[in-house]
């Protein structure tokens, strides 16, 4: 790779991007919001993104590739590239875009955190900036989960968290070195955020969970790869770290002891609503059919996870001893329900039902857990 070549186009990328920041206003009515002109904008920031975040992979693969290439020769690339010049440029662009808010869209908001998280490499440089990205991430989520169990402009909520917390789930899977050095602070505010993701009773809610883009999928994802990080690289295990594995298994464990008091398939169904009598509000019916969803998705996340590692005997076997209280008392119990809805001599609103009933089995794992049963149904909560 020319080097100067490489560094002429990041200072030509800077340039382009204080010039769409100036033109890109911070506030915004509907008129301008619909106006061909922004709409353009949104498009041309789109396109910005992605051209830049393609040129800083190529930046970081020359800095911080494999390990066959030795230390040496990284210093000589660093040296080559990241001159005074090019350094100083990095750290006045990610100065001025954590005081760049845009109101114009949400999408243009969602591309400033993300060429933050993918220029957080040169934080080495400024360790305040570090600091600044991680807490304009996480009180950006902050702010937008709060409006989103307010009822505020949903649909903005949901992309500006998707957005927020795909950046930072970057960052924890790119640089966990760095981020690790935060974890006393940055744990706790990470649980209350994952268990505000449950509380959301008030607004009109999506029963869809999608993993490829669910913000509360996403935060989990990233606080499971600090904590296991930090778990394996302790000399010792003790209650204390442990407790934080607890707190990412406790809103899950919450949410299937109350979703899961039934005794019988005709509770089950009636909790849920899955006649659609609609003896109760549907804001109340969304809200339980989300929740049992999104704890479901949240155990397979951590289940899946912890079997893809390579942990000692011990490590697992406490890991396993914080699963085995939802394992025992509530997915039997959900394995069992499921599998009486596809029953006819069982289920007695069978023939009501028996259209709103799939046999998936992607759908039986996600929902489920249970990847290897071959006898496992489950039905697919109705969206109305």
């Amino acid at each position: 790779m020319n080097m100067s070549c490489l560094r002429s186009i990041l200072e030509n990328l800077f340039i382009y991007l204080e010039s769409l920041v100036q033109r890109t206003p911070n506030k915004t009515c509907n008129s301008i919001s619909t106006s061909l002109s922004s709409i353009y904008l949104i498009i041309e920031w789109e396109a910005f993104y992605l051209l830049l975040d393609h040129v800083l992979f190529i930046v970081r693969k020359e800095l911080f590739s494999s390990s066959t290439i030795t230390i040496k020769f990284q210093e000589k690339c660093h040296s080559l590239l990241i001159t005074s010049t090019i350094k100083e440029q990095f750290l006045r662009t990610l100065k001025f875009l954590l005081q760049f808010t845009p109101n114009l869209s949400e999408h243009i908001h969602g591309h400033v955190l993300n060429l933050l998280s993918c220029m957080f490499f040169i934080t080495q440089h400024d360790q305040t900036l570090a600091i600044q990205i991680i807490q304009r991430l996480l009180t950006t989520f902050q702010s937008y989960q709060q409006q989103s169990i307010a009822g505020i402009d949903k649909n903005q909520c949901e992309v500006m968290q998707i957005q927020s917390s795909n950046a930072f789930l970057y960052l924890c899977k790119n640089f966990t070195v760095k981020i690790i050095d935060y974890y006393t602070e940055l744990f706790p505010f990470l649980c209350q955020l994952y268990k505000n993701e449950f509380q959301f009773k008030k607004t009109f809610l999506s029963r869809t969970i999608d993993e490829s883009s669910n913000p509360t999928l996403k935060l989990l994802d990233a606080m499971q790869i600090l904590f296991f990080y930090k778990l394996i690289h302790q000399t010792t295990i003790d209650n204390n770290q442990l407790q934080d594995f607890y707190e990412l298994i406790k809103p899950i464990y919450d949410i299937l002891n109350i979703s899961l008091t039934a005794d019988t398939l005709t509770i089950f169904i009636e909790y849920l609503d899955l006649c659609s009598n609609r003896l109760e509000p549907i804001n109340i019916i969304h809200y339980r059919r989300r929740n049992l969803m999104l704890a479901l998705h949240c155990l397979c996340l951590l289940l899946r996870y912890v079997k893809q590692q390579q942990f000692d005997t011990n490590i697992r076997s406490k890991i396993s001893m914080c699963f085995r209280p939802i394992l025992f008392d509530y997915i039997l119990k959900v394995t069992q329900f499921c599998n009486q809805l596809y029953d006819q001599q069982i289920n007695p609103f069978y023939d009501i039902l028996k259209t709103n009933l799939t046999y998936s089995d992607t759908e039986r794992q996600l929902y489920l857990g249970t990847y290897e049963s071959n006898n496992v149904a489950k039905a697919m909560i109705p969206s109305t």
